[in-house]
């Protein structure tokens, strides 16, 4: 029996941060992830890369803005599944312009949340490889004096909401 092909994802944004938070989530949750901060970098990883997703920003602080980012990437690879997001209202016209012209791609708003973004890659095909189950010893502990119960995933589910609950949706 052949395994699938993991599936890819090129971030592109200038916000350092978030670009390595993300290709951090995304890799541990069983994908493949790499992140660039500028347009040309970006060009560079995804012609060696050949991702099937590339998210990306509006504003990236560079030459190009994230709609010119995704035209010249589907001149190479039309097949990829491309994303934007904004946090600005005053994208909507380029946006706009850019569907005229037949370009397709997802927009989503910021804040993103990353369990949005997985929830829509493993609706659009996204494939994962199996991630091995980390040992927590304290946890397992706790939870088998906790008498507490649930399938393996189930369990595993929680502890990934936990170990990401500081990227929640709201500020507390």
């Amino acid at each position: 029996m052949s395994e699938a092909k993991v599936s890819r994802l090129l971030i592109l944004d200038d916000e350092k941060v978030l670009v390595d938070i993300l290709c951090r989530i995304v890799n541990e949750c069983g994908y493949e992830a790499r992140g660039a901060y500028d347009h040309d970098t970006a060009m560079a990883i995804a012609r060696e890369f050949e991702p099937d997703f590339f998210l990306t920003g509006f504003c990236n602080s560079c030459d190009k803005n994230g709609c010119e980012s995704i035209a010249e990437l589907e001149t190479f690879l039309p097949q990829c599944r491309n994303v934007l997001f904004s946090g600005t209202a005053s994208a909507a016209p380029f946006i706009e312009e850019y569907f005229r012209r037949g370009y397709e791609f997802q927009v989503f708003a910021k804040p993103l949340h990353p369990q949005d973004f997985l929830n829509w890659m493993r609706s659009h095909g996204a494939t994962a490889r199996a991630v091995a189950k980390k040992a927590v010893p304290d946890q397992q502990q706790s939870a088998e004096k906790s008498g507490e119960s649930g399938t393996d995933s189930e369990r595993e589910m929680v502890k990934k909401k936990s170990r990401f609950s500081f990227l929640s949706r709201k500020n507390k």
